[in-house]
């Protein structure tokens, strides 16, 4: 019992520690340090992600790429398009006494460029020469012998029509059809099947395997002064085959 206005004061209750604790509700930090795995897959994130001004460029790797892949296309194209007519086969020589047999000394010089087209069946003929020591009596195609053989007159005889004659330098140009037989050495035709289209096969057959040549026969050498055997050209000798005649024009305007 207390006395009356005596004041009691009331006691502290102290909590007990438990054994046991809440975890804290907030997640933990995050770490500065990331695992190996999560860097590198970060890395090819970044590297995927670059802008082309920054990604890196291997430039020999992305031509020969690019380069290959058009290459491809070429090809799938080409293989698609069917040939809707034949090419015409185009022919070349130089003229020279030296190329004769036996050879001489003649300075004359000339170029010869024959188209055969298989469709029309025709055979486009261009000549052009100058200083020839005689004058011109006859010009033909001889087929057919391998270089530096002679052979007999396979195209028209006495001479190319409208071929120039008594001239030392000239410039010819004609289109032979070969369905006809004025365009033929009757001999020829005789000994090559009798027919002009087993003539015709020969002759070309002859152009193809480089056994025909362009003879021009001359006052000086009724045999033939200047002749070349007639080949399909690899590109460099294309180009100089065109310095020839531009060399040959020149002059030809030089005497005219």
């Amino acid at each position: 019992m207390h006395a009356p206005g005596t004041r009691v004061a009331k006691p502290q209750h102290h909590e007990k520690m438990s054994g046991s604790f809440t975890p804290d509700t907030h997640p933990p930090r995050s770490s500065t340090c990331k695992p190996l795995n999560s860097q590198k897959t970060e890395s090819r994130a970044r590297l995927m992600h670059q802008t082309p001004a920054d990604q890196p460029v291997h430039f020999g790797d992305t031509l020969m790429t690019r380069v290959t892949a058009f290459v491809a296309c070429v090809i799938a194209a080409l293989s698609f398009v069917a040939p809707v007519q034949a090419t015409p086969i185009v022919l070349h020589t130089t003229l020279s006494g030296l190329n004769e047999n036996p050879p001489n000394a003649s300075p004359g010089t000339g170029y010869t460029s024959v188209t055969y087209d298989d469709t029309a069946h025709t055979l486009g003929v261009h000549i052009a020469f100058s200083d020839l020591t005689g004058t011109a009596t006859a010009a033909h195609i001889h087929c057919c012998v391998a270089s530096p053989g002679n052979a007999g007159v396979a195209t028209t005889t006495p001479t190319f029509p409208g071929f120039p004659l008594g001239v030392t330098s000239g410039i010819y140009d004609m289109i032979l059809d070969l369905t006809v037989a004025s365009s033929f050495n009757t001999a020829f035709v005789t000994a090559n099947g009798g027919t002009l289209a087993a003539a015709e096969a020969v002759l070309v057959s002859g152009l193809l395997a480089g056994k025909a040549y362009l003879n021009i026969h001359t006052t000086y050498a009724p045999g033939g002064e200047i002749r070349g055997f007639l080949a399909v050209p690899e590109p460099a000798a294309i180009a100089l085959l065109g310095i020839g005649l531009v060399g040959l024009l020149t002059a030809r305007r030089r005497d005219s």
